[in-house]
């Protein structure tokens, strides 16, 4: 039988920003295996990227690599007029495509240009959308609970995610180790195109 927890606020921050202390309701939920009657979707991601161009003074970003995706995000924005926003991901410094692997040399080069007055562009992807919960089973444990579509699923075994694909979060739910700890965070604007989806059902 599985055991359900209520708590407010959340037990971890967010591991994409520094900016945020975590949502301020969740439902932790141990999970034991039993069919949980849980429909998954994540809006579709836009293919745009916002570009950033370093011309003089500070950056005025803290990038950082995520533990568990090995991106590398903003973690925190400094100057607050710059088109970037925490949680955002970096694709291309001077359009050179940036892994866990290159960032450190890269950024090095690119702190190395930008001391010669060169002209350092930066192109961001925006932070992922939410893992929405579609629907849960009528009169299940989940819906007991208190989860519905206005929550996200906020992470597995504190794992947050947000930027973990939709395949590797359903191979991490169907690994057969349990029990196992999801974490539901209410999302005040729930999913609003339902045509554009990345379904998952568990």
């Amino acid at each position: 039988m599985s055991t359900m927890v209520l708590a407010s606020p959340a037990i971890s921050s967010r591991t994409y920003s520094g900016e945020y202390d975590g949502p301020e309701h969740i439902i932790q939920y141990i999970w034991c295996g039993e069919h949980l009657g849980l429909e998954l979707a994540r809006d579709d991601p836009t293919s745009a990227l916002i570009r950033y161009e370093w011309k003089s003074g500070p950056i005025g970003l803290v990038l950082g690599i995520e533990y568990f995706s090995k991106q590398v995000i903003v973690k925190r924005v400094i100057d607050k007029t710059l088109p970037v926003r925490s949680g955002s991901v970096l694709r291309r410094i001077n359009n050179v495509p940036v892994t866990a692997d290159n960032y450190n040399q890269l950024t090095t080069l690119m702190h190395a240009g930008h001391k010669a007055a060169t002209l350092q562009l930066l192109d961001f992807a925006p932070c992922p959308a939410p893992v929405m919960v579609r629907c849960v089973d009528l009169g299940g444990s989940l819906e007991h609970a208190g989860v519905t579509d206005a929550y996200e699923l906020y992470s597995i075994n504190n794992i947050h995610t947000v930027y973990l694909s939709m395949d590797r979060i359903g191979a991490m739910l169907k690994e057969p180790s349990k029990p196992c700890y999801l974490t539901f965070a209410l999302v005040k604007q729930p999913s609003s195109n339902p045509a554009g989806m990345d379904v998952l059902v568990i």
